[in-house]
């Protein structure tokens, strides 16, 4: 879930979706999720403070698309337009 979503506010669709894809894209290339945690409230911890893990088997373009889609700020989040 985006921080948005976490966090109860009001949000938009396609800003949570990117983080939803960046998710899914982190999972692909590493084969596990960004962000873990043994509750939610560790979980939703780690989501708002964006804390995941970096791999150097990950090219420099891979881990900035991965840091923009994974931005906290829905406002400041990559587009789908720019991400093309």
């Amino acid at each position: 879930m985006a921080p948005e979503i976490v966090n109860k506010v009001e949000y938009a669709g396609p800003p949570a979706d990117i983080w939803a894809l960046g998710v899914l894209l982190y999972a692909l290339l590493n084969g596990w999720f960004p962000f873990k945690g043994w509750t939610d409230e560790e979980l939703y911890s780690r989501i708002n403070e964006c804390d995941f893990a970096v791999y150097k088997h990950m090219s420099r373009a891979v881990r900035d698309l991965l840091s923009w889609m994974l931005d906290i700020d829905a406002d400041t989040r990559i587009t789908a337009s720019e991400i093309l």
